[in-house]
């Protein structure tokens, strides 16, 4: 438990300090990208046990990015490696674009806050994941294994676990936000204040209601 408190409480101080997560984030787009690639679309397998539709709702439900408009849905005459090398750019184009929308600054800090939000969430599953690893392991001992080797073991796969959902649901953010563009910001803002300003509907209080007479 210290070993993993000492892993998550480094991450947040590097993100604290304000660095740069630009390359870190494009760093676990093409891992994730590669991972969900290799598994529908394998170098080592024959064209035709690709998996088109696989690979598109991944793709979809990840990054947002719908791979029909870029890959014909036969993969046409294209190899393993030019499959990979295609959707990894058009991500990294797309990456390139959202930022451009809002801007570098505040791209980056949106990195931050979400980095920050994911791990302090995820951690927080971890800590009552632990804690039910911890009351059940004893019954490992019947089954004639070591309950402390058990926990250790098992208390590595779940932190491994942590950090895969951690980077898969920071990745899958930021391509899914939709930046809002500041007249529609405005909108909101003059829609809130005029709704804000309007007298409160006066609610009818007991002089007005008419009592019901009691039928004899």
């Amino acid at each position: 438990m210290n070993k993993q408190r000492q892993v998550i409480y480094a991450m947040r101080k590097e993100i604290l300090s304000g660095k740069d997560q630009r390359e870190e984030m494009l760093r676990l787009t093409r891992e994730i990208a590669e991972a969900i690639l290799e598994f529908h679309v394998d170098p080592k397998k024959d064209p035709e046990e690709w998996n088109y539709e696989g690979l598109h709702k991944e793709f979809l439900a990840q990054y947002g990015l719908d791979i029909g408009s870029i890959m014909p849905e036969d993969f046409g005459e294209y190899s393993a490696e030019e499959v990979h090398e295609r959707l990894r750019d058009e991500l990294e184009r797309l990456y390139t674009e959202k930022e451009s929308l809002v801007g570098s600054e505040q791209m980056r800090e949106l990195e931050r806050m979400i980095l920050l939000q994911i791990i302090d969430s995820q951690w927080k599953d971890q800590l009552l994941n632990m804690d039910h690893l911890k009351e059940g392991i004893g019954l490992r001992g019947y089954a004639q294994r070591d309950p402390l080797i058990e926990y250790k073991k098992e208390s590595f796969r779940l932190f491994e676990a942590m950090q895969d959902r951690i980077e898969e649901e920071v990745v899958r953010f930021l391509f899914l936000f939709q930046p809002v563009e500041e007249e529609e910001v405005e909108k909101w803002r003059r829609k809130k204040e005029t709704k804000l300003s309007r007298p409160a509907a006066r609610m009818p209080g007991r002089k007005g209601r008419k009592k019901r007479k009691k039928k004899r």
